[in-house]
Parts: C-alpha cells; structure tokens; sequence
C-alpha cells in the first residue's frame, strides 16, 4: 500500500510544472553559460563595445522566455 503512494507521489511530482524561482534559476544559469560562449566564440565584440549590451539583452531574454515564460 504504502509503495504504491510513493508511485504516485513521483509521477504527480512529474506532472507539475517547475516552480518560478527555479525556472529563474535555470534561466540565470543558461544565460551566465550563453554570454560566456558569445564572448569566447564571437567577433563582433572587438572594438564594439555596444554591441554587447544588445547581446547581452537579447541573451537574457530569450532565456528569460523560454524558461520562464514558455515553462
């Protein structure tokens, strides 16, 4: 009996969505990993220093979206 609630208990955990402070944790972890291949892969960034800000900004929100928003 008491194994069988346990069963259940994992897969209704399952079905839940994630609560928001952890979709923004997951956001801000994805986006630290993104900027630092951007900055290490990318080109742009030499000698154009505005050019990071938009990166950063559109780094921040596609990650913001589709761990957030879309969760």
């Amino acid at each position: 009996m008491e194994r069988t609630k346990q069963t259940e208990n994992l897969t209704q955990c399952g079905n839940k969505s994630k609560p928001l402070l952890v979709a923004v944790k997951s956001a801000c972890y994805q986006y630290k990993s993104d900027l630092k291949y951007v900055k290490n892969v990318s080109k742009i960034w030499y000698g154009k220093p505005y050019r990071g800000l938009i990166t950063k900004i559109s780094i921040a929100w596609h990650n913001f979206y589709w761990h957030v928003l879309k969760r």
